[in-house]
């Protein structure tokens, strides 16, 4: 039951994240068996041009509360991978108090 609920509310999830209350919504109704199920979410971040860029935004993501270890870094494709269970607006002002903007995020899993 509980998948098929995050299933529907995968495509949308990105939108809710704006909403921290729907986020502890989403978080407190899909537990995992070991706790609260851990969120993969993809952010696409503007301005990253090198590798002291990428390890700037890793080290100002991982130092935000909720997240789990490793977070993903490219500049390539101009995003960052983190999964946990974060507060989407403490991951955005994380990203923007490096410099960068975050222009999106989706849930991954």
């Amino acid at each position: 039951m509980h998948g098929s609920v995050f299933e529907r509310l995968k495509p949308r999830l990105a939108s809710l994240l704006d909403t921290p209350s729907m986020l502890a919504y989403f978080r407190c109704t899909h537990p995992t068996r070991g706790g609260m199920e851990a969120l993969v979410i993809k952010l696409k971040i503007e301005g990253m041009t090198c590798g002291h860029c990428a390890m700037a935004v890793k080290q100002a993501l991982a130092a935000v509360a909720g997240v789990q270890a490793p977070v993903e870094v490219s500049v390539e494709k101009g995003e960052a991978v983190v999964s946990g269970s974060p507060d989407p607006q403490a991951l955005k002002a994380a990203v923007v108090e490096e410099g960068y903007v975050l222009t999106s995020w989706t849930v991954v899993n």
